[in-house]
């Protein structure tokens, strides 16, 4: 549906009509048309390829730290793809969950499956090595924005280091 929304320029001008007849979004119906005509632009199929395999190819080393994180520990001995799949999984069910980072979802989802589905696997290692592997993914990325957007504050001229309203 969301291909359809934003694929199709017709489409998405009307579901950003239709939002911006709600009272919450009304102010922003502009802004709506915008968005959705600025989906419209960066998912036409000639601008896909790219991102999609710089997407996978990320994701990809996701999965790779992880499997490496995992089998540094003693006594474990696991296969890429499964870790792929627990990786893969637990990250598409916290992004379903709809919080942010999947935080809770994804750390549970992937100690879970490697308890269950990597049985050699003791359940402090799993816990550790989910702690790392979220770090490593997560954490990292929100320190370097969180510092992006301090600098980007500062360098707009505001010595608290606020973004301008």
């Amino acid at each position: 549906a969301m291909v359809v929304v934003v694929g199709v320029r017709a489409v998405g001008e009307r579901v950003a009509a239709l939002l911006g007849r709600l009272p919450v979004l009304r102010r922003e119906a502009e802004a709506l048309r915008e968005m959705f005509r600025s989906a419209h632009v960066l998912c036409r199929p000639a601008s896909l390829p790219i991102p999609v395999v710089l997407s996978l190819a990320g994701w990809f080393c996701e999965c790779v730290a992880m499997w490496v994180v995992l089998d540094a520990f003693p006594g474990t001995d696991v296969d890429l793809g499964t870790v792929t799949f627990i990786y893969s999984l637990s990250t598409v069910a916290g992004a379903l969950a709809m919080m942010p980072g999947g935080l809770g979802i994804t750390e549970g989802g992937m100690t879970g499956l490697v308890v269950l589905l990597l049985p050699a696997v003791r359940p402090g290692v799993a816990t550790a090595t989910t702690i790392l592997v979220r770090f490593a993914t997560l954490w990292f990325a929100v320190l370097v924005g969180l510092v992006a957007l301090a600098a980007l504050g500062r360098g707009r001229g505001d010595p608290a280091g606020e973004a301008p309203r």
